[in-house]
């Protein structure tokens, strides 16, 4: 029979199966139940069959969604048999990945499924199916979202279906989706015309109103009518949900039924293979194969070979739910009798088949839990937590995993699961319990740091998440704990955010007092994001020293680590790890550590110069912590993106985004969030050559002349406060700062500041700057910082400017030209553009000219400021404000063809 009503969605699902829709290989379809959707699916299939396609499927089922890659197991055994052109055997390199699915890489899993459906395309066109998704279990859900967003090849299709009102990770995927509605009035009548029997007037009506255009309710329902019901309209129910009766109406199907029918049917809607022979093996003495066979005679299932369908997803739903809980029990305990005793499959199918503590149920999910965490598959260890901490009979044990559980929970952005977590752990007596046995120690870490986690993440209370784990790490006895790098990497974190010097100094005095010593990983972290202008030397060495263990860490450790190169300016040696953490815990996985490595490409971006990406890693991270309510680093991303919006030149943006992270991180005295807002207010300033505007946000990071403790800020800022220390008339302050940065031996640190300190050498070197700058601008790796550079070319292009030297100015103003353009950097791009249009190579005939386009008011400022004096100085001596100098300035520095205050006095000679 046609599908009435649904040519449009045919066409849809058509384009797709043809390769027409060449940029998406990947189909989402959403509607209630019975509305269609599985409908569309076996149209799909049948347009695949002409074209002798290979087809793969898998079906969600309600009773497995706890049950971690079930619904993959599917998908993959007879799609690698596919691949192996035998019916028997799988390859080996294959299954062996996804056999260890709950434990290997979820980034691995969804490589290995991508590999294969690629080589069986080789063969002939591939159609995966996906059906009931709201009811495939997380971990499938999340690597089938990987699967689906990266097919290319248009001899792969993949349709999907999901029931309308069910959130799922492929809402994330930003796949094309479909939408089915109800069928109109006139559609509705001509399906129910064509599907049943002649109807009583009244009865067809009331059937035609209560379907309420559902397809699947228009052909099944008057299927359970008596002839009486049909021709007298006799029909005696209340009113409802479509789904609930159309799986009634089910049910009363299998009422016809004998026992052991139903009991295989409970086998089948359990198992996970989907193949005769489990159902065969787990039904041991009871097997009988035509009683199967009357399941398929009455239209409730498919049986193809080896292999039994489910005629719709709602069938399977009755089944289940027709069973009483003794016979779905006994049907667990059945399948997990055919399992590897300890194996995680087992595990599960033991939960099913009794609610009581099992200790060996309990240690198979821990131990899977752990062995998925090692590989990135957090929320499948999350799932696998709680059922431990269910299961487990010994109290200790419940606390310590579901404590435990609290904190994956926090990692993986499940603040609200973990909130619940944290008040389960109360409500079962472990608020008061603060000392005991080991096991108790650690529960008590691990809730500590689930509890500092989400009042950090959520609320951004450092002081009192402080206390709670400085007082963890001051009673601990053993440094090299497992839990204990869960407390280090958190007071790490309440110490950086906060810079008070106070916080850093006990954390010291714990780290020195501790037996045996803190792990290395931690005193490198501490060096590089606590005092790095005092510690970090030598640290990028360091790091370098155990990036090979770090390899397969798990993520969020890694990201630490990562987080130690942003002062050292080592971010680009990590930008695989980056994008690889961002790539695989996107979806599913640990979002804390998704969130920072967004942070740290946005912040490599903005120092090497690849704006556009940086702009949408910051983007992307403002709108995923937006979503899931990680406000502290939504203000980071705020943070960055007002000091890049600052650099392009979009003034009114930058001080948007600067505005509200202040908003939020001032009133918690949130420093380090603080320091980059300071970081964009100076670079408003410094594109508007504001240099007095700049010096003053700049000091409010680091008071110029020093470094000051536990500011790492310092170190990015240092050549920005030099130069708008100079030109901003503070000559004896800049001369300061440069001393300071000789003395801490900021060139040691890393080859960034490195240049940062010869160039500002340069800068203040007055007549003897040429061999300077030059000097300055051949050092190592300076093309790495493009925007850095381009500005100390300008410099340098002024330098040779206002000593004559016009030709070689010319060609370092127009490399800075260049370098400003590809960055869009446009008041950079427009103070170059102006400098070279104004002097010409070897000539100032120009400069009667540019004077005489000077009002007396900015002559006068102009005369004052080339003696050296600052905007304040200017002002008081004008009786004007600071700011309207700076503005008169503004206006200056591009009629006279200048950049800086340095420029004025040669400007202002006349020939």
């Amino acid at each position: 029979m046609r599908l009435v009503g649904r040519e449009r969605e045919l066409a849809t699902v058509a384009d797709l199966i043809s390769g027409l829709s060449v940029m998406d290989r990947a189909l989402l379809i959403r509607g209630e139940a019975g509305v269609g959707k599985t409908a569309l699916i076996l149209a799909a299939i049948e347009m695949a069959r002409p074209e002798s396609a290979l087809i793969f499927r898998a079906t969600g089922v309600q009773a497995e969604a706890e049950m971690p890659f079930s619904s993959l197991h599917q998908l993959v055994r007879p799609l690698f048999r596919a691949i192996t052109q035998d019916s028997t055997t799988v390859e080996p390199s294959f299954m062996q990945v996804v056999e260890a699915a709950p434990t290997a890489g979820r980034f691995d899993v969804a490589n290995t499924v991508i590999d294969a459906i690629e080589r069986a395309a080789l063969r002939a066109p591939v159609l995966v199916i996906i059906d009931d998704l709201q009811w495939i279990d997380e971990a499938s859900a999340h690597v089938l979202a990987f699967v689906a967003r990266r097919l290319t090849d248009r001899n792969v299709s993949l349709i999907a279906a999901i029931r309308s009102g069910y959130a799922s990770p492929w809402d994330q995927a930003g796949l094309p989706q479909l939408a089915v509605e109800p069928l109109s009035t006139a559609e509705a009548a001509e399906l129910l015309t064509l599907s049943s029997e002649p109807l009583d007037v009244a009865l067809r009506n009331r059937l035609l109103i209560e379907a309420g255009g559902n397809p699947l309710a228009l052909i099944e329902l008057p299927k359970g009518l008596t002839r009486d019901q049909r021709v007298k309209g006799l029909l005696d129910h209340d009113e409802l949900p479509i789904p609930q009766r159309l799986e009634e109406a089910y049910i009363s199907r299998l009422d016809s039924l004998g026992s052991n029918s139903r009991q295989l049917l409970l086998l089948c809607a359990f198992d996970r293979t989907g193949t005769v022979e489990a159902v065969k093996t787990a039904a041991g003495g009871t097997w009988w194969f035509p009683d199967l066979v009357s399941a398929h005679n009455l239209d409730l299932i498919t049986i193809s070979g080896p292999q039994i369908e489910f005629r719709h997803p709602l069938v399977r739903s009755a089944v289940i739910h027709a069973s009483g809980e003794t016979e779905s029990r006994a049907a667990h305990q059945a399948i997990a009798a055919t399992l590897p005793f300890g194996s995680e499959l087992w595990a599960w199918q033991m939960v099913g088949a009794s609610d009581a503590p099992d200790d060996d149920v309990a240690d198979a999910l821990e131990s899977s839990a752990r062995r998925s965490l090692a590989n990135g598959g957090l929320l499948v260890a999350l799932q696998a937590l709680q059922q431990s901490a269910r299961s487990s009979r010994d109290t200790h044990d419940r606390w310590r995993r579901t404590a435990y559980g609290a904190y994956i929970a926090c990692v993986g952005g499940q603040m609200e699961l973990a909130r619940k977590l944290l008040q389960q752990l109360k409500a079962d007596g472990f608020a008061d319990l603060w000392s005991g046995p080991s096991e108790v120690s650690e529960a008590r870490a691990y809730a500590v740091a689930a509890t500092a986690y989400y009042e950090i993440a959520r609320e951004g209370d450092l002081s009192s998440s402080y206390r709670l784990l400085i007082a963890t790490l001051d009673g601990a006895t053993n440094s090299t704990a497992e839990w204990m790098s869960e407390i280090f990497d958190l007071t790490l974190l309440v110490c950086l955010r906060s810079r008070r010097k106070d916080y850093w100094s006990d954390l010291n005095t714990v780290l020195a007092a501790m037996s045996p010593p803190a792990p290395q990983r931690v005193l490198i972290t501490r060096d590089a994001l606590g005092d790095p202008a005092r510690d970090a030397h030598g640290v990028a060495e360091r790091i370098a020293s155990l990036r090979r263990e770090l390899s397969n860490d798990e993520p969020w450790r890694l990201m630490w680590m990562a987080a130690c190169a942003v002062y050292i300016d080592d971010l680009p040696s990590w930008r695989s790890e980056l994008r690889r953490v961002v790539e695989e815990q996107e979806v599913g996985g640990s979002l804390a550590s998704y969130m920072t490595a967004l942070v740290l490409s946005a912040i490599d971006g903005l120092g090497s110069g690849q704006w556009v990406e940086a702009r949408q890693w910051a983007e992307r991270g403002l709108t995923a912590s937006s979503q899931l309510g990680f406000f502290a680093n939504l203000v980071s991303y705020r943070a960055i993106l007002g000091v890049l919006h600052a650099m392009q030149g979009d003034y009114q943006k930058a001080q948007e985004y600067i505005r509200a992270a202040q908003d939020w991180a001032l009133p918690r005295r949130i420093g380090h969030t603080e320091a980059w807002t300071y970081f964009g207010e100076a670079h408003v300033e410094l594109a508007q050559q504001n240099y007095a505007g700049a010096y003053e946000s700049l000091a409010r990071i680091s008071a110029p002349g020093s470094f000051e403790p536990y500011q790492p800020m310092a170190l990015m800022v240092f050549m920005d406060t030099v130069a708008a220390a100079w030109k901003s008339g503070n000559e004896t302050i800049a001369r300061q700062h440069l001393a300071a940065g000789k003395a801490a031996r900021i060139d040691l640190i890393s080859p960034r500041l490195a240049f940062h300190l010869a160039a500002c050498e340069a800068l203040l070197a007055g007549d003897l700057g040429r061999p300077l700058y030059e000097a300055a601008l051949t050092r190592p790796g300076v093309g790495q910082w493009p925007f850095d550079e381009g500005r100390v070319r300008m410099s340098f292009g002024e330098w040779l400017q206002s000593h004559g030297q016009h030709e070689a100015g010319r060609a370092q103003l127009m490399s800075a030209r260049t370098i400003f353009s590809r960055l869009g950097a446009e008041p950079w791009r427009q103070r170059a553009e102006n400098a070279l249009s104004a002097v010409t190579a070897g000539s100032p005939a120009s400069t009667s000219d540019a004077l005489s386009s000077l009002t007396a008011q900015e002559r006068r400022i102009a005369m004052l400021a080339a003696e050296g004096r600052t905007n304040k100085e200017i002002a008081d001596l004008l009786y004007l404000s600071p700011r309207t100098v700076s503005s008169h300035l503004y206006k200056i520095f591009p009629k006279l063809g200048v950049t800086s205050r340095s420029a004025l006095h040669v400007a202002l000679t006349e020939p």
